[in-house]
Order: C-alpha cells, then structure tokens, then sequence
C-alpha cells in the first residue's frame, strides 16, 4: 500500500477529537515535519491535545517549537513551562536540554548538543538491532528497506 501522509493525517485528527494522547502526538509529529501536511498551527494543537493527557514528549515537543521559533514567534516562557512538564514527567531529553540551557546560557548550542545525543541513540540502537539479527543479515538497514520497497512495488510477498 503506497504512503498516504493526508490521509494518515485524516485518520489521526479522527482520534485526536476523540482525545487520543498517542494519535494527538503522531499528528503533532505529521504536522511538524511532513512536508506536504506541515502546518505548524495543526502541530501545536495536537500536541496540546496530548501534552493535556500526559503525554510528556508533547510536552518537550512544544518545548522545542516555542524555544526555536522557528514557524512562530519564539516564547522562552512558554518553552521553559513545555520543558519542565516534561521533565517533571521524566522526559529524559528535556531534562538535558534545561540543564544544557542553565549551563550554556546558550539556546542554540543546547539543542544541537541534545540532537546529536539522539542521533547517536538511534544509531547505537540500529546497530544493536542488527546484531541481535546475525551477522548473515548485515546488510544495511536503508538498503533493506529499498529492497523491501521494490519487492512491493513489484507485487513481492515479504
């Protein structure tokens, strides 16, 4: 089944009225970063929805929004209360950014510390999965996927 962003998006703003913490965080993510959806006002209420029933990477999410503002006027007050919610939840990356922060003074310096602490994270754990699948499996986890992509695009059972 080919991508579908618009409609995933459709299907998740069904669930986000149903007050889906889950949902509201996925179409805050859709609408922060998908291009062909991105609205920046759509993202923060979902996130809203979600940071409102507990869902702390919203919380850090908005945090981020309203610290760079980047889509919309920056608001530190506003990315520091986002911040320590999340934090307070145990949101481990908000934790670093407000410690990097205090520290730094320096907003920007902060926040490519903390991406490049994820980064490396997905990393570690990409490599952890493809050890724990052999060493025959080694091939890489993007050329897997293309591989995968063309064996469906050609009607392939996987």
């Amino acid at each position: 089944m080919p991508k579908d962003i618009k409609k995933a998006a459709e299907w998740l703003d069904r669930a986000v009225a149903q007050k889906n913490p889950y949902a509201a965080y996925l179409a805050g993510k859709i609408y922060l970063t998908e291009g062909e959806a991105k609205d920046i006002q759509k993202a923060i209420r979902s996130f809203k929805i979600a940071a409102e029933n507990g869902n702390d990477n919203a919380e850090y999410q908005l945090g981020k929004i309203y610290l760079y503002g980047k889509d919309i006027p920056r608001d530190t007050d506003k990315a520091m209360y986002y911040l320590h919610l999340a934090a307070e939840h145990g949101n481990q990356y908000a934790a670093q950014l407000i410690h990097s922060i205090r520290v730094n003074g320096n907003w920007t310096a902060a926040l490519a510390s903390l991406r490049l602490l994820g980064h490396m994270a997905r990393v570690i754990q990409n490599r952890l999965e493809d050890e724990r699948r052999g060493r025959e499996n080694s091939i890489d986890r993007k050329l897997r996927r293309k591989i995968e992509e063309k064996k469906q695009a050609h009607g392939l059972k996987q």
